[in-house]
């Protein structure tokens, strides 16, 4: 079976409604589903795929979002270049 994380960064619970709606569509097309903060993110190994999604406040993603999407850019790139 298929493994998503739906990562979210927010403040006030919007952006983890929209998660956890995300989460049920991908449940229903008989995908598994792990809906988390970004924050609370320690590793994507368990996945086949990611969903990253934050608030924007001042025209920039929360910070835990970046700290996240900065990670698991730099496990691509080290994977991709052995």
């Amino acid at each position: 079976m298929t493994t998503v994380l739906v990562a979210c960064a927010g403040k006030n619970g919007g952006t983890r409604e929209i998660a956890g709606a995300i989460g049920a569509e991908l449940r229903a097309m008989d995908l598994g589903a792990d809906v988390r903060d970004a924050a609370d993110v320690a590793g994507i190994g368990a996945y086949d795929a990611v969903v990253l999604g934050s608030a924007l406040y001042f025209h920039r993603w929360r910070p835990s979002a970046v700290r996240l999407l900065a990670d698991l850019g730099r496990r691509v790139r080290t994977s991709i270049s052995r």
